[in-house]
């Protein structure tokens, strides 16, 4: 009889097979349920979850933020508690600077609780953007700034109010600049005083003058004729040129509808060709998307009508948008197309942006509403059961190449997921990529992807998730009423109510031949290397193709720690260096073997650092 030693020094993490998990390497995973591949490929269990923010049951969350604003850490969280039709915004600070300002509290924002919110940052802002509880036709705008002690400052915004035209004589007849602006109902428009004229003729749409202003002095002697959209001043204004602003209102049955239209959208996306200086909101169900124009006289959001896009002829709905290096790339559940800028000079010499739309794939596009992450620098989407990752996409034709299939080792998995309710992350920090699955069983998928390994996390805290967000290791997630974040200090789950859940651990390999599936084997001795932690305790048994069910040996190296006393795996271990323990479990006469790891006692960790097994080939397989 020969004998041979295995040794497993890496965990390769989870890969399904739908035929026996015969085929599976050695470290890899026929089941890794709520363990975690360590940067170096260890097994350790995964962390626990705690509660950032809880609040009474019957709320919805609508929105969840998670960045920095100016030079500190902020998460701002918009929800409806209970009945009411405003939202709440609960500002939470994240770093010193900011709780030292003292803003962490609640917020009542006036947005129309039936109606999605976008909260996005933009320029040097975070901008909260939703309908109007007063008048859901109109839009309401809210914008956070940093302040100097580390705090912000909100403040509920207008629309950019666009300079429409300038160098405009007593009659008009000046050169027009921007368009108006959909969320905003006013524009300015300038004239240059010939010093004589006290009448002057504003454009029909000017249904009101709200301010005027000469050489930038604000004038209330004045009188405007809305009939014949004239304004008259007491004495004539000194002669200059552009002396004169006039901010008026304007009232537009098209503008109505159009913002109506801006308002069901629920997402957006930067981009402006090689800079993120343009929102594209998109997500109404519909293949249109609306992008912001770039204020020239002034700062705010602005919309000006017509910019917008329709993405491809087919009414399918967009059902995410990412920027791709330079290009946008727009994603519908029949395909996918790449959005290009370039700017156009008019027949007038105007300069004005240019988007084009070329298709990047006529079958593979995105099945997920918005939850597609640029992970590893190339966007991630689902079609049809798969996980494809978009690659080379700076040509202007169509190529299938574009789409790389991935995730194969989870694919039972995403083929029964259904995508209306999957919810995704990516934490750069950590280079980690979560998929929550919201079926029922808690099941979320997360992938190293810089090691290309994955495996499983559940618990009831993983279902009902809506929203997720990840910035510098810290990932948030969040359900109808609570807030919660991975927490490597705890090694239980929280859930609603204060109660806290066991993590139950279990990895196990696919059934291993050892290179010899013709022959019998034995095997009696284990050597587990382990990390010594506090409540290290694991149990190992196995699986062959005699027997279900063998005994269990117990592992584990449990440092001493008196805060986190229990006696049932008590020690007096206090170094951290790594140790190896002998396990001996007598497996006889088998062609396939399965190792299994299991933490099934409250609050236990555990942490692999590899094992080897000894080997003992026999006879023929009869």
């Amino acid at each position: 009889m020969s004998v041979k030693t295995v040794a497993v020094n890496k965990f390769l993490g989870l890969n399904q097979s739908p035929n026996g998990s015969t085929g599976l390497a050695l470290g890899e995973a026929s089941v890794a349920e709520n363990f975690y591949i360590t940067d170096d490929y260890k097994l350790k269990t995964r962390p626990g979850v705690s509660v950032l923010n809880q609040y009474q049951k019957g709320g919805t969350f609508k929105a969840l933020w998670n960045g920095l604003l100016g030079d500190s850490r902020w998460t701002l969280i918009i929800y409806q508690d209970g009945h009411d039709e405003q939202l709440t915004m609960t500002a939470k600070a994240r770093n010193a600077a900011a709780q030292a300002a003292g803003d962490d509290g609640d917020y009542t924002l006036n947005l129309h609780y039936l109606h999605p919110v976008k909260v996005f940052s933009y320029g040097d802002s975070v901008w909260i953007v939703g309908a109007d509880v007063y008048d859901t036709s109109a839009p309401r705008i809210y914008r956070l700034t940093a302040a100097e002690d580390g705090g912000f400052t909100l403040e509920s915004s207008r629309g950019y109010y666009p300079l429409i035209s300038s160098g405009n004589g007593v009659g008009g007849g000046g050169t027009m600049l921007e368009p108006l602006n959909l969320l905003a109902d006013h524009f300015r428009i300038q004239f240059s005083a010939d010093g004589e004229s006290t009448e002057y003729h504003l454009p029909p749409m000017a249904s009101a003058v709200d301010k005027v202003l000469v050489d930038g002095v604000a004038v209330t002697d004045g009188d405007y004729n809305s009939t014949h959209h004239v304004y008259t001043f007491s004495d004539p204004p000194v002669k200059g040129v552009n002396n004169i602003e006039f901010l008026c209102f304007y009232r537009d049955p098209d503008r109505t509808a159009a913002v109506e239209k801006f308002l069901k959208m629920r997402h957006c996306e930067a981009y402006n060709g090689s800079t993120d200086s343009r929102m594209f909101f998109y997500g109404d169900g519909t293949n249109i998307c609306y992008y912001t124009g770039v204020p020239a006289y002034g700062e705010g959001l602005y919309l000006p009508a017509g910019y917008e896009i329709a993405v491809d002829s087919s009414a399918s709905a967009i059902t995410g948008m990412r920027r791709h290096y330079t290009r946008l790339m727009a994603y519908k559940a029949d395909g996918t197309f790449s959005i290009n800028y370039e700017p156009v000079t008019l027949a007038d010499g105007t300069v004005t942006a240019g988007f084009y739309v070329h298709p990047a794939s006529r079958d593979v596009g995105n099945d997920m509403d918005n939850q597609i992450q640029t992970v590893g620098n190339f966007p991630r989407t689902l079609c049809g059961g798969s996980l494809f990752e978009w690659r080379h996409t700076a040509s202007y034709y169509q190529d299938e190449r574009y789409a790389k299939r991935i995730g194969q080792q989870v694919s039972l998995y995403l083929r029964d997921a259904d995508p209306s309710k999957i919810v995704t992350c990516d934490d750069d920090a950590s280079r980690t990529y979560y998929m929550f699955l919201n079926d029922g069983y808690g099941t979320v998928l997360v992938n190293r992807y810089e090691l290309d390994v994955w495996t499983v996390y559940t618990g009831s805290v993983f279902d009902g998730v809506r929203y997720a967000d990840g910035f510098r290791g810290d990932l948030l997630f969040a359900n109808d009423n609570t807030v919660f974040y991975f927490d490597p200090s705890s090694a239980f789950d929280a859930v609603y109510g204060g109660r806290q859940l066991p993590i139950p651990c279990r990895w196990e390999s696919g059934f291993m031949s050892f290179g010899a599936d013709y022959l019998r084997k034995y095997s009696s001795t284990l050597w587990v290397s382990m990390l010594p932690e506090v409540s290290s305790n694991m149990e190992i048994t196995v699986q062959t193709d005699r027997r279900d069910e063998y005994m269990t040996k117990t592992a584990g190296r449990p440092l001493l720690d008196f805060g986190a006393v229990d006696f049932s795996h008590f020690s007096f271990l206090i170094s951290r260096a790594p140790k190896i323990q002998r396990i001996k479990l007598k497996v006889k006469k088998f062609v396939y073997y399965k190792l299994i790891f299991r933490v099934d006692s409250p609050g236990a960790r555990a942490t692999v650092l590899g094992y080897d097994q000894q080997i003992r080939y026999a006879s023929y397989v009869k």
